[in-house]
């Protein structure tokens, strides 16, 4: 499935996204969103949360990578965060701030809701190819940043 095919199966070309012009990765990124939530929405006591950290990990672990390799190609010298001892409370604090931006500019605001209603009428098929996209996303991330740490 193209990044052109998801855009048309998922309507997310009629969409402008955080007042931006609308872009294939913000469709995509919306996929992942409704992929993950339903997910986590299925048992999960707290849905809103538990899809916040995937996509906050899985962003976060996807820009170190790109990170990464800026740094080895232009030799910068970048190296891989540690969170230890008093480093920890600021990284926590900003995760808190920003699930709050989200959960009260997203979920509260009824967002959440029209994002979730634009994948609604997905059919059998487009559901296996999106969520074998879905996965094969995720794993690259984690083979990617992996390659990445071990080769610095």
């Amino acid at each position: 499935m193209t990044v052109k095919d998801f855009n048309v199966k998922h309507k997310s070309s009629q969409h402008k996204g955080f007042g931006s012009k609308t872009c294939a990765s913000l469709g995509i990124f919306k996929y992942y969103y409704f992929r993950v939530f339903k997910y986590y929405s299925n048992g999960d006591i707290i849905p809103y949360f538990s899809t916040f950290a995937i996509i906050f990990v899985f962003l976060l672990i996807n820009f170190l990578t790109v990170l990464g390799v800026f740094s080895a190609i232009l030799n910068f010298g970048f190296n891989m965060p540690e969170l230890n001892g008093l480093k920890f409370i600021p990284a926590l604090i900003f995760i808190l701030l920003l699930y709050y931006y989200y959960y009260y500019n997203f979920v509260k605001s009824g967002k959440h809701v029209k994002l979730l209603e634009e994948f609604v009428e997905e059919n059998k098929q487009q559901k296996k190819k999106s969520i074998i996209f879905t996965l094969l996303y995720f794993s690259m991330s984690i083979i990617s940043f992996i390659i990445v740490v071990t080769l610095k």
